[in-house]
């Protein structure tokens, strides 16, 4: 989950992916259409701090599509895409974290089947940043 609200420098990215590739935990989805890329999907099946998410055979997917793609129907799409791909490897659920304010993640969810669990509130204590 993207809980960072700063600008991704291009080397930050490129540090972030080259350790998402080589993670056992992790598959990367690129979601393309006629023209080329327009985004990624992603499924884990750890949490970040390394814990098991598949010993309760629950996996986290994230979704990102390129702003002037969002809307068109790509999100749901690709979720029940890799929601079927989880069900195969014999995964009971997928979990997803998204910011209140992220509307279009929002309804991609909900159109591809995801339900409201509970909202996760939070309150930065001194020394957090």
């Amino acid at each position: 989950m993207a809980v960072d609200h700063h600008l991704i420098t291009a080397d930050e990215h490129a540090v972030w992916l080259d350790q998402m590739l080589q993670s056992p935990h992790d598959l990367l989805w690129i979601i393309e259409d006629e023209a080329g890329p327009l985004g990624s999907c992603r499924l884990s099946t750890a949490c970040q701090d390394g814990s098991p998410l598949s010993a309760h055979r629950t996996a986290e997917v994230s979704i990102t599509l390129a702003p002037d793609k969002q809307r068109l129907g790509y999100g749901p799409e690709a979720l029940r895409a890799v929601a079927q791909h989880a069900t195969q490897m014999r995964f009971a659920r997928l979990v997803a974290y998204l910011r209140p304010d992220n509307r279009p993640g929002l309804r991609a969810f909900a159109k591809a089947g995801f339900t409201d669990l509970y909202q996760v509130m939070q309150l930065p204590l001194a020394g957090d940043s």
